[in-house]
């Protein structure tokens, strides 16, 4: 959680560099009755570029205002008054449209050191109002200046194929999304340009995510490869790491500290907790622990469905309560056999006579005991309202009822032979994380 993915790690797939991505399945929105308002993950364009374009319109910006401090490099503008996560990214470009454009430009950074990081393309309260400081208040262009920062905006543009040109491909004008300086360039189509993809887990939702790379049409070659990738996002918050931000102009004497982990601009999201701690034994103090807890006669009584068919799972275990059997006093057994009164045989189905009730199902599989020692395998067809549970085999023309010693269930690979569970009730107040059975 809080995690951004760029370059691959630690087993996870590369998202920076493909020609086209997309998010085809998050968990979080279809569990549960399913909720859309509950992602896990947003694939976002960090890098691209938000320009405010020169012109002479009534409220526009015509040119940078005198009272802004500006250096000149390489045919830009930047402005030195910035702090060091700003002052390369934020500057005037004289050969956008007809008198210039400002431009924001996000960054990846490789760090030779430590983790990768983003300068995201989303400015914050923070770096706005500094951007609005650079001019004096009692600059003529105030209002102007104010007016072209607040509209550094980016277009995201899908390409769709040219119905007069196959092959070729062009924006359509009514899928583009403009978005504004202080908002992410989110990507939910494979077909939108982009200038570099990052994957971040937002939440709030957690669990697994299917992305396919290659898949679109409009900037992937026809023939290359189509992959998906799954991975899974879990609610333990990332810890990141502090970088210190040097300006590249050595004769600054500003810098800056940030925090790799970008929370992809969605800061709102999370609550924040400053700690300043001593090194222990020289490693850096544990911010998360394990506290294991007995819940083997905690809680609510263990239930036991004995015979499992191989659509049951845990999840729907306790759908028909008539095959639960409750365990008490803490032993069980996880196969079993089954008891019976007599047998008998009816047009080649066996016939077992028993007292009480059963949990078995048809459909159930089991194994069929002879007394020379060997065992054929049968499936339960019916089980009749008079105490009458009816198995089918394909061996029975092989052995006649009376030769049969016991019956039990029959154990395969594929199916699993119980399944355990109970409720297990957390305290609103738990300050648990994650929860681990072992």
């Amino acid at each position: 959680m809080a995690e951004t993915l760029t370059l691959p790690k630690r087993g996870l797939p590369a998202i920076r560099g493909h020609q086209s991505l997309q998010i085809l399945y998050q968990q979080s929105q279809y569990i549960n009755g399913g909720d859309l308002a509950r992602p896990s993950v947003v694939l976002h364009d960090p890098t691209r570029d938000k320009i405010y374009l020169l012109k002479d319109g009534a409220e526009d910006l015509k040119d940078i205002p005198v009272s802004v401090n500006t250096q000149g490099y390489q045919g830009k503008l930047y402005f030195p008054n910035l702090p060091p996560h700003l002052s390369d990214r934020f500057f005037y470009d004289p050969t956008l449209g007809e008198k210039g454009g400002l431009v924001f430009r996000g960054e990846f950074v490789n760090s030779p050191t430590g983790e990768d990081y983003l300068n995201l393309n989303v400015l914050s309260t923070n770096d706005l109002e500094t951007l609005e400081g650079l001019i004096h208040e009692d600059d003529a262009n105030k209002k102007e200046w104010e007016f072209a920062l607040k509209n550094l905006t980016t277009s995201l543009d899908r390409f769709v194929e040219n119905a007069t040109k196959p092959g070729t491909y062009a924006p359509m004008p009514s899928a583009n999304v403009v978005v504004p300086p202080r908002e992410l360039a989110e990507i939910d189509n494979d077909d939108v340009a982009v200038d570099s993809y990052a994957l971040t887990a937002t939440g709030p939702g957690v669990g697994f995510v299917t992305l396919i790379s290659g898949n679109g049409l409009a900037f992937q070659e026809a023939g290359e490869p189509v992959s998906m990738h799954v991975l899974r996002v879990a609610d333990t918050l990332h810890r990141g790491e502090l970088k210190v931000i040097e300006s590249s102009n050595p004769l600054n004497e500003k810098v800056g500290f940030q925090q790799v982990v970008d929370l992809a601009a969605k800061t709102d999201l999370y609550n924040y907790e400053w700690r300043i701690s001593a090194p222990i034994d020289g490693a850096s103090p544990k911010v998360y622990q394990n506290t294991a807890k007995s819940i083997s006669t905690a809680g609510g009584e263990w239930r036991h469905l004995q015979y499992p068919l191989p659509s049951d799972r845990p999840g729907n275990a306790d759908d028909d309560p008539l095959r639960i059997s409750k365990i008490t006093g803490g032993a069980f057994s996880v196969v079993s056999g089954i008891q019976f009164d007599t047998v008998s045989e009816d047009d080649g189905i066996l016939e077992f006579t028993y007292d009480g009730t059963t949990t078995l199902v048809e459909g159930n599989l089991l194994e069929i005991n002879l007394k020379d020692g060997s065992s054929v395998s049968g499936k339960v067809s019916t089980i009749a309202t008079n105490n009458v549970l009816e198995v089918t085999t394909d061996a029975i023309n092989s052995f006649g009822p009376e030769q049969i010693e016991s019956l039990s269930e029959l154990t395969a690979s594929s199916v699993p032979a119980s399944i355990l569970f109970k409720d297990i009730n957390i305290p609103s107040d738990s300050q648990f994380s994650e929860f681990w059975l072992s």
